[in-house]
């Protein structure tokens, strides 16, 4: 009789802890064992992102990434419909490309608005990418001039290595005996390069390697005729 009450009861328990929900149980596992160094609930928070059923506040939180570290608290319980904010400070050379869906990323902070469930932020973060940068002035027959008569005619607020986003200025002006036509990038005009623009200032913010080409056309020479006599 009393292995028959004994069994009753443990089977009551197994099907409690199959049916309730993972914060349930992590709050049976905290009263059970008491304060102790782990905290179950704390964990569940962390690594699923579940509410808490007694209160009905909903947990949001945002995962740890390489570059960037949470200095607000994480996670954090709001009501449904509230806003979920943390601030967030970014390691130099370091960048958040992109982040979990409902998570936005301004001013110092990951938000996540109008929370209706539990939600829990990856963030896509990484070094900041390094870029080369180059210009050459030529010829339309592709002929690089490196030092002679184009080499003064064309600038670039900066060449060489420089950060994923730098804004960069290329500025080209009429040589002697040549006229600027147009900037391609990869090659020459004349190698099949791809037209940028034929205006003489072109500016872009750098997204990969730049290798930029200045085309000129050789200026017609002035004939002058003699009359004849």
């Amino acid at each position: 009789m009393l292995s028959t009450a004994v069994a009753a009861v443990c089977l009551g328990l197994l099907l409690a802890a199959l049916f309730a929900s993972p914060y349930e149980c992590a709050q049976r596992l905290d009263r059970g064992l008491g304060s102790g160094l782990v905290s179950f609930t704390g964990l569940c928070d962390r690594l699923t992102g579940f509410s808490d059923p007694d209160d009905g506040l909903i947990c949001v939180s945002v995962q740890d990434g390489p570059g960037f570290r949470i200095t607000s608290g994480n996670p954090v319980r709001v009501a449904r419909g509230q806003t979920a904010s943390f601030d967030v400070e970014i390691e130099d050379g370091y960048r958040i490309a992109g982040l979990s869906a409902g998570f936005s990323l301004a001013d110092g902070k990951i938000v996540a608005a109008d929370v209706k469930h539990p939600m829990v932020c990856v963030a896509d973060s990484g070094p900041v990418p390094i870029w080369t940068v180059s210009l050459t002035a030529c010829d339309l027959d592709g002929t690089a001039d490196g030092s002679g008569a184009l080499s003064g005619a064309v600038r670039a607020s900066l060449t060489g290595s420089c950060p994923d986003g730098t804004p960069v200025t290329f500025s080209a002006s009429d040589a002697e005996l040549y006229d600027f036509v147009c900037y391609t990038s990869g090659a020459p005009a004349s190698g099949g390069g791809r037209v940028l623009g034929e205006d003489p200032v072109l500016g872009i913010d750098v997204d990969s390697d730049l290798e930029i080409y200045a085309n000129y056309r050789r200026a017609r020479a002035a004939v002058s005729f003699a009359p004849a006599e």
